[in-house]
């Protein structure tokens, strides 16, 4: 678990994973203690599921509105699996879909490391806050949709040096 620990505090930083309340805490303690596939820290597919968790955790997870068909998060299967979650062959997150959804809280910085991502539609949902400039990390967006949510402030300049970016 302390390799783990190694690996996933750098992501969110040790003050947020050494805070009981924190969705970085929980999101870890899922992952090294609950996680019903025991990743291990060579395991590639460990950070994006730390990170899907962690959004789990800091969205309100347990209230988002999700048909009882599809698989939730936080299960034994893949993440890629997961509702709203897409990968390429390579099993790396292309697209989170997940609007209409219930989701609320605020937009996390550490989705930047999914960096595969080219699309995040989180339309239609209670976010609020502001959209982090580290999503500018994620060189192959093409489509972000936050529309119908209570975002505030200026989207980041960083932004529009994303040439791929066409939404």
């Amino acid at each position: 678990s302390q390799d783990i620990v190694s690996v996933l505090a750098p992501i969110s930083g040790m003050e947020l994973f050494t805070r009981l309340d924190s969705a970085q805490y929980k999101a870890a303690c899922w992952i090294i203690f609950d996680d019903p596939r025991s990743v291990s820290v060579s395991d590639a597919s460990l950070v994006q599921r730390y990170l899907l968790a962690l959004f789990y955790y800091e969205n309100s997870g347990i209230e988002w509105l999700v048909n009882d068909d599809k698989i939730k998060f936080l299960s034994e299967s893949k993440e890629c699996e997961w509702i709203g979650v897409e990968c390429n062959e390579s099993d790396a997150v292309v697209k989170l879909n997940m609007s209409n959804m219930q989701i609320k809280g605020n937009l996390l910085r550490e989705l930047s490391n999914l960096r595969s991502l080219e699309y995040i539609d989180l339309a239609r949902n209670k976010l609020d806050g502001t959209i982090p400039s580290e999503f500018s990390q994620l060189s192959k967006l093409k489509g972000l949709q936050m529309s119908y949510n209570s975002l505030d402030g200026t989207i980041p300049e960083e932004l529009f040096w994303l040439f791929g970016l066409e939404y």
